[in-house]
């Protein structure tokens, strides 16, 4: 496998695909993203360890995304059934990714806290929370907020390609990991237009009644798949 370098306006470029590929099978896409929020939803809502049972399996369905792209440029449908397909697999590398994506997570939430952070919305005597009370505990430490963001969307980037990685390869999630990490250092400029412009999208998307999200989803889902196929080579594209 081995890595290429691509322009900036790559970004941009893989939104457009993604887009494409959704105005293709629209349906599928929307059936197959809404059973993801379902099934994630769902595991979110079991006391004590749903959310943390959820958030190990992202990148597994994530995987599916991507199968589910690689799937429609074959010609075969998309659709829910494609959710778990990644599992089937390489599940037990992207389950370590979601595993290590939670600690990683959690670490940086650990250390906001020790910084002196407030983590938790109080609630007023209505059982609402207290959004004035917040902003008031935050004053003078709005700069953690952003190292927060910035920590955050660090790992997410350092990580973005894994399941696409691991979707399509078999490999330990270690070297996806090393793949992934050194994707992002040799294509940051597009990777970071990706970021922004999809930040920009997702903005919009929720302005209409979150209707649009309808498309943002799919796009940010399928972006995966387009991203990685764009910059990773392996001998069998040879």
């Amino acid at each position: 496998m081995r890595v290429i370098d691509v322009p900036a306006s790559a970004g941009l470029a893989w939104i457009k695909m993604s887009f494409h590929l959704f105005r293709a099978q629209p349906v599928g896409w929307i059936s197959l993203v809404s059973a993801w929020l379902l099934a994630s939803l769902g595991l979110s809502l079991v006391p004590l360890i749903g959310a943390a049972i959820a958030g190990i399996l992202q990148p597994g369905f994530f995987g599916g995304f991507v199968i589910a792209a690689r799937d429609q440029e074959a010609g075969q449908p998309v659709g829910a059934h494609q959710l778990l397909a990644a599992f089937r697999g390489n599940g037990r590398a992207l389950v370590t990714i979601g595993s290590i994506t939670l600690l990683a997570n959690l670490m940086v939430v650990g250390i906001l806290g020790l910084l002196g952070l407030p983590l938790n919305i109080t609630q007023d005597g209505d059982g609402v929370p207290d959004i004035r009370a917040y902003a008031r505990a935050l004053e003078g430490k709005e700069w953690m907020l952003w190292l927060g963001i910035a920590l955050s969307m660090s790992i997410k980037g350092a990580l973005w390609f894994t399941a696409a990685i691991l979707a399509l390869n078999q490999m330990p999630a270690t070297h996806a990991i090393r793949w992934s990490c050194y994707a992002l250092i040799a294509n940051f400029f597009p990777i970071f237009v990706f970021g922004a412009v999809m930040t920009v999208i997702f903005v919009l998307a929720i302005l209409p009644f979150m209707l649009g999200l309808l498309v943002a989803m799919p796009i940010f889902a399928i972006a995966h798949y387009v991203s990685y196929r764009d910059l990773f080579r392996t001998p069998a594209d040879t």
